[in-house]
């Protein structure tokens, strides 16, 4: 399958002013998310600062996205093609220039070892079980609360064994605590966002779910977690979109973006959830030199 289309910029900038020509769900709990922040979105997608060292996570995330790929995109994949399709995204990423990553030792190795096991076993076990209708799926949701278009791409639509079509998003994770399970699915702005798209294109998705990988030093796991696509997710999702999509559109029009130390009045802020903490006046440089409120008044908050 060839690589989708890309969209053009989600932000531009046009005489002087911020125009919205499309976000994702992504960059929508980017701003206002558990880990979001108003001033690093800001950084990324208006002022597109270079962000700082990528870590593990997201390395493992794409050698599975593309192991997944392979799997998915031909009638027929032996299991060493997929684990193979893993590791050479893991050592091409890691050898770009225009990207760094600052990866620890024994995360490496995890998705070095574990990686390859997980995405054999994938096509072994779990892929004879699965009807895939489409991969990559490109949607783009119009909401009438607001002037702009949500996109994305569905991971999967899979024919379920008892009937209907299910909405399906690939994860990897090298956490143990991180929990791809029914709950995440059914609270996910990402998969009732998908959900809300198959509706307005008259498919008939009845529920939304992740096929996800652990990769562990000692073992990796696959499991699925599905759950029926509801109408009070879906209203929930609307009125998400609302709320944040009109916090968007403030911000732009004021061009006053505030940044997540200074909402909460504590230094919630940390090099692990954030590219732009070693640049950014609130982050690593603000701890060093100056306290909250200083920060707050240089940064004419």
């Amino acid at each position: 399958m060839s690589d989708p289309v890309r969209h053009p910029r989600a932000i531009t900038i046009e005489n002087g002013k911020i125009h919205i020509n499309h976000l994702s769900p992504s960059s929508i709990e980017a701003f206002a998310g558990p880990y979001g922040c108003e001033l690093a979105w800001y950084y990324r997608y208006i002022e597109r600062r270079p962000a700082g060292a990528f870590g593990g996570a997201l390395l493992a995330g794409r050698g599975w996205d593309t192991a997944m790929l392979t799997a998915h995109d031909q009638p027929w994949v032996e299991p060493d093609e997929a684990a193979e399709a893993f590791l050479d995204e893991i050592e091409h990423t890691l050898a770009r220039t225009d990207e760094e990553w600052d990866v620890a030792s024994g995360d490496l190795s995890v998705m070095r070892n574990r990686g390859p096991l997980a995405a054999k076993a994938y096509v072994e076990r779990e892929l004879p079980q699965i009807h895939a209708l489409a991969t990559q799926k490109k949607i783009a949701v119009r909401f009438k609360e607001v002037d702009w278009p949500v996109i994305g791409y569905i991971d999967r639509l899979e024919a379920r064994p008892a009937g209907g079509v299910a909405i399906a998003d690939d994860k990897a994770t090298l956490s143990t605590s991180r929990k791809w399970d029914e709950d995440a699915a059914n609270t996910s702005l990402q998969l009732n966002v998908y959900a809300l798209a198959c509706a307005q294109e008259s498919i008939a998705a009845s529920s939304i779910g992740y096929r996800s990988a652990r990769l562990l030093k000692t073992k990796q796991e696959l499991k699925q977690a599905f759950v029926p696509i509801t109408e009070e997710a879906k209203a929930r999702t609307v009125e998400i979109i609302a709320a944040v999509g009109d916090r968007i559109e403030h911000a732009c029009e004021t061009g006053v973006f505030v940044p997540t130390a200074y909402i909460d009045q504590r230094w919630k802020c940390s090099q692990k959830f954030c590219s732009w903490y070693s640049s950014c006046e609130f982050g690593a440089k603000a701890r060093m030199s100056a306290s909250l409120a200083q920060s707050a008044r240089e940064a004419g908050l």
